[in-house]
């Protein structure tokens, strides 16, 4: 009986000396309790939330928590419910996403091809204006010419 009272105060004795002795070790629960308190005190007055953690899995995401029996081969993929509602949300996320860039796109496209259709009209415009300062030019050097003989003569 001796030998079992001995192996506990060696224990003790281990205890202690790996806390600091037993002053430490009443301190750490001390901390604990603060810590507790610390908890409590920033939850009060929030949202609760259920806490979840979220794990890697080969085929798929799954909540820790989840029983056995949600990653059934039954489902589909082996995926639950959940992963499977999850994934077509991220899905219609992504679906609404590319369609707003391709109306952008597309927006500016139209808006590119109708900055070219104006540059071409004034291009043309241009061109026939030139066309028309060309024969004016024309016709003054004609008149001058005409001048120029009748003031030689």
């Amino acid at each position: 009986a001796s030998s079992s009272s001995d192996s506990e105060s060696d224990d003790t004795e281990l205890d202690d000396l790996s806390l600091g002795g037993s002053e430490s070790k009443d301190s750490s629960l001390g901390g604990r309790d603060e810590e507790a308190n610390i908890i409590q005190e920033a939850t009060v007055g929030t949202v609760t939330q259920r806490p979840f953690a979220i794990r890697d899995f080969p085929r798929g995401i799954v909540e820790v928590g989840e029983s056995s029996a949600t990653r059934d081969s039954s489902f589909v993929g082996g995926l639950t419910p959940w992963a499977l509602r999850r994934d077509l949300e991220t899905s219609y996320a992504l679906s609404r996403l590319t369609e707003a860039e391709l109306s952008k796109t597309q927006a500016e496209i139209a808006l590119l091809k109708s900055k070219n259709k104006i540059k071409e009209k004034e291009r043309k415009l241009l061109d026939h204006d030139l066309g028309d300062v060309k024969r004016t030019l024309n016709i003054v050097l004609e008149r001058l010419k005409v001048l120029e003989s009748k003031v030689d003569t």
